[in-house]
């Protein structure tokens, strides 16, 4: 497993709701700066083996979502894509604040790619360059995907709500993600490190145990939060942008892919946002084909 830097510096930061989020500060600060965040349920140190080589030449902000990854859990409130976004928005102040203004590049995975597109078409447009991964946008009922996008979004949130919270070990819940239809094959010892990223040790116990850092209901809250807010409709208000946004999709002809990965060429053909799809991947490229994803990356980000 790849061991987890210690961060140059961590800023917390005071949501305007109460929210604690742990922001950190890696890599190299003269470098070109690039916030990262994560999937619903996940974590950004289960990123690692695609964010550990990028140090060397930039300097790399990883974002927990609220209740996540190293943040305390602090209950449901703000837990939809509203306040994901206010934390974002949050976040770039305190960047600006406390590490100093700079040119800075976004790259988010799924439902925290929504989160920065439903941010960006409410605030300040803040990035040099977005890149987003396989963001599961739900589109407006009358786009023909729309009905199995809706739906999935709400399968995930029964089966999450219903997930087991409670592990013996890491090396339990990162059996499960390897059995995970839709999650694709990790390269290395990607599952081991998401597992320990999703889980803190539980206080108290006789004997050591592990809770999930995000509560299965509010998990759940996220998925409901994505299949009603009008993201879709608000993305009109970005074509100006689109030249500096790029999607990284996963594979839509790989049997069984879930819908995100045909919401890319949708994206580039309704809006304009240039689009790749990552041959042969599924919801987590960057996992599954991390050079590939990384190469890409940069390339766009010097283009």
């Amino acid at each position: 497993m790849n061991a987890i830097p210690s961060p140059i510096r961590r800023v917390v930061i005071n949501a305007p709701d109460g929210a604690t989020l742990i922001i950190r500060q890696h890599g190299n600060v003269s470098g070109p700066r690039i916030v990262m965040s994560h999937g619903n349920g996940f974590a950004m140190n289960g990123y690692v083996s695609f964010w550990l080589p990028l140090l060397a030449d930039f300097e790399v902000v990883l974002v927990d979502q609220r209740n996540h990854g190293e943040n305390p859990t602090d209950g449901g409130r703000s837990h939809h894509l509203d306040g994901l976004a206010a934390d974002l928005q949050s976040v770039i102040e305190a960047l600006n604040r406390e590490l100093g203004p700079k040119p800075t590049h976004g790259f988010f995975h799924s439902i925290s790619s929504v989160a920065a597109l439903w941010h960006a078409a409410n605030f300040e447009w803040p990035w040099t360059r977005l890149v987003l991964v396989d963001p599961p946008i739900v589109p407006d009922v009358a786009h023909p995907l729309h009905r199995r996008a809706f739906d999935m979004e709400h399968f995930l949130a029964g089966w999450s709500i219903r997930r087991q919270a409670d592990f013996a070990s890491p090396s339990e819940l990162a059996a499960q993600l390897r059995q995970a239809k839709g999650l694709g094959a990790w390269g290395g010892s990607a599952f081991d490190e998401m597992a320990c990223a999703m889980l803190r040790a539980k206080a108290g116990t006789l004997e050591q145990s592990y809770t999930l850092c995000c509560p299965p209901a509010l998990e759940s809250m996220g998925y409901i939060s994505n299949a009603y807010t009008p993201v879709w409709s608000s993305l009109e208000r970005l074509q100006t942008r689109a030249n500096d946004i790029l999607v990284i999709g996963g594979d839509p002809s790989l049997e069984g892919a879930w819908y995100p990965s045909e919401i890319g060429a949708q994206l580039n053909e309704r809006f304009g946002f240039r689009h790749i799809a990552v041959a042969g991947t599924s919801h987590l490229p960057q996992l599954e084909e991390p050079e590939l994803v990384r190469r890409t990356l940069v390339d766009f980000l010097a283009s």
